[in-house]
């Protein structure tokens, strides 16, 4: 299934490796060299990475183009692109010195100070909780005046794409994936954090199963002042509380809320709401 028009960017060695795989197994095409689909592998020595965001759905656009300093290039190993979104773009890396895969989150540049303040508060809030049911932040960093997060690496996919090949799940099932969530989401609310968009999208699953939190970029401190303006939405709306869809302050009930429409997805087929 071909999802966009990015080129895999590989050395010669690792397109001919790859290519009985891609191609000739999956049946994929090949246009002008390069296997053309939705999986965006850096080549290596690469040092520079187009820094593509999600404008729409389905639909993405190159912010920026970011050079990779030596030393960045010799403690991250940069291996493919594994998702996009409105505020950047996430990365599978090799994290040389741990030995160990890592995802690494390149974000736009940060030119207003309400952005700055929410990552921020998105690095502060994950470098300081650790709970199994939350992907942990390893480190922050900086690439060509653009933040970057270092994350925990998930290898066992989203729970929306779980629900694109199965629908719904039994409700021993169902609950058993939102228990774990829960206690994730519980561990943030006594932190002091309000996620503000919780989603099938923002719940991975690790290669053990294990369902954990995601995707804390316009998560709330409520702790700090008011960082968003009146009247501003942030969130996605088949699982947004009804307060928040108005523009008021988000609680700890809109993230109760959004959990129960996750759980009602998980056993009915749909968001409640879906139109």
């Amino acid at each position: 299934r071909i999802l966009s028009t990015h080129h895999l960017a590989i050395t010669t060695s690792r397109f001919d490796e790859l290519r009985a795989f891609y191609v000739e197994t999956l049946g994929l095409p090949v246009v002008g060299g390069f296997l053309r689909q939705d999986i965006v592998f850096i080549a290596a020595g690469t040092t520079t990475i187009e820094l593509s965001v999600r404008t729409n759905p389905g639909q993405e656009v190159v912010d920026s183009i970011l050079e990779l300093d030596p030393e960045f290039r010799a403690r991250y190993h940069l291996d493919r692109v594994i998702g996009t979104g409105g505020m950047g773009m996430v990365l599978l890396a090799h994290e040389v010195a741990a030995d160990r895969k890592v995802a690494i989150k390149f974000m736009r540049m940060l030119e207003h100070a309400e952005l700055a303040d929410r990552f921020q508060r998105e690095a502060r809030i994950m470098l300081a909780l650790k709970h199994p049911n939350v992907v942990e932040l390893y480190s922050v960093d900086q690439v060509a005046d653009h933040p970057v997060l270092v994350m925990e690496y998930l290898a066992g996919g989203t729970l929306k794409e779980r629900l694109q090949t199965r629908k719904r799940l039994p409700p021993v099932e169902a609950v058993e994936t939102i228990l774990p969530v829960l206690a994730g989401l519980a561990a943030l609310h006594r932190g002091g954090v309000i996620h503000r968009d919780l989603k099938p999208e923002n719940v991975v699953f690790s290669d053990h199963g294990v369902p954990k939190i995601a995707d804390l970029g316009i998560a709330k401190d409520y702790g700090d002042a008011q960082l968003t303006a009146t009247g501003q939405v942030l969130g996605t709306p088949l699982y947004m509380s009804p307060e928040q869809a108005r523009g008021e302050d988000p609680s700890v009930a809109s993230d109760i809320y959004a959990i129960g429409c996750m759980l009602y997805e998980l056993l009915a087929g749909s968001p409640p709401f879906d139109t």
